[in-house]
């Protein structure tokens, strides 16, 4: 009956110990996220929209980021700074999130990109995802940079490339070098 005991209480102390290491890699694994995804996307959007509008870029930028990060969270971004003359974005982020045990945690990072270049040196590139014929989303980009593909619409497959036999998932990365058109695959 002791070693019963012994064996219910340490299998106990396992199962809680288990917890505890998936929760601190929980919120290692959002930190990490965090960081990586604002830091992409306000560098995407200084050099991707430099002709629009400040309002536009913001509009731009918090969907983005919005788009990148885990649907399972709250996210709360607040626009620090967007001149799209000056070449300046910095935003700062909080996601609240809840641990596997139940209780809720938070990570947050603010990042600020800089442009080095002038607007002139800078070429840019339309892309359009259409849904059944319609746009579905619509960006202005930077050549020669690596995006990730726009979330895909529900029920969708994927994004085929127009005019080419080219097949994106949803959050895969590719290369843009001109405008480019993508249409739903159902």
């Amino acid at each position: 009956m002791k070693n019963v005991l012994i064996g219910i209480v340490g299998g106990m102390i396992l199962v809680y110990m288990v917890v505890i290491q998936i929760s601190l890699y929980t919120e290692s694994v959002r930190q990490n996220e965090l960081n990586q995804c604002v830091a992409d996307v306000t560098m995407q959007v200084l050099k991707g929209c430099r002709n629009q509008t400040d309002e536009a870029a913001q509009k731009i930028l918090t969907d983005r980021i919005r788009e990148r990060l885990p649907s399972d969270s709250e996210v709360q971004i607040d626009v620090l700074a967007c001149d799209m003359q000056k070449g300046i974005v910095s935003a700062k982020v909080k996601e609240e999130f809840l641990y596997p045990n139940g209780k809720s945690g938070s990570v947050r990072t603010a990042r600020t990109a800089i442009a080095e270049k002038k607007a002139e040196d800078m070429s840019q590139a339309r892309i359009i995802y259409k849904d059944h014929g319609e746009i579905y989303k619509e960006y202005m980009v930077q050549t020669g940079e690596t995006y990730v593909a726009a979330k895909l619409p529900d029920g969708a497959r994927g994004w085929r490339l127009e005019g080419k036999e080219f097949i994106l998932l949803s959050g895969e990365s590719f290369l843009v070098e001109a405008d480019m058109n993508f249409e739903t695959i159902y």
